[in-house]
């Protein structure tokens, strides 16, 4: 199954105003070259999006934007070592998975929201350890 995940737009576009208001401001050459670079980042980022896919044996974690692929991995489940299911800010439930090599890949604000349940399931049948944490298990 396919999820996929956004960047969160209010915080660029937040930060966009800031920079583009600054740029009226009388400012060295250097300094308006940096606010340009700026600028043009914070656009980028907004059409940046996550996926992931998890099958039967291979989750794959992908970063595109603009429907180019920055970044692509695929993970076979002999390579994870857990999964940590956590809770994140108030009311969000999200999980971590550890690698035996590399970065651990975290899992906040996929849709469609049944993701957890398909690492659960995931982990189960490939016999990962899974780990709940107690606010996770509050939130459950």
């Amino acid at each position: 199954m396919e999820y996929y995940r956004k960047t969160p737009r209010s915080f660029l576009i937040i930060m966009l105003a800031l920079v583009t208001v600054s740029l009226s401001l009388s400012s060295p050459v250097w300094l308006l070259f940096f606010q340009l670079t700026l600028i043009l980042f914070f656009i980028l980022s907004f059409f940046i999006q996550y996926k992931i896919t998890i099958t039967d044996e291979v989750i794959s974690y992908q970063i595109q934007c603009i429907g180019i692929s920055l970044y692509k991995k695929k993970i076979q489940f002999s390579q994870i070592t857990q999964i940590s299911f956590k809770r994140f800010g108030w009311s969000t439930k999200g999980a971590i998975i550890k690698q035996k090599k590399g970065f651990p890949i975290q899992i906040i604000h996929y849709s469609p929201n049944n993701i957890l349940e398909d690492l659960m399931f995931f982990a189960n049948r490939n016999g990962i350890m899974v780990i709940k944490t107690k606010d996770f298990l509050i939130l459950e």
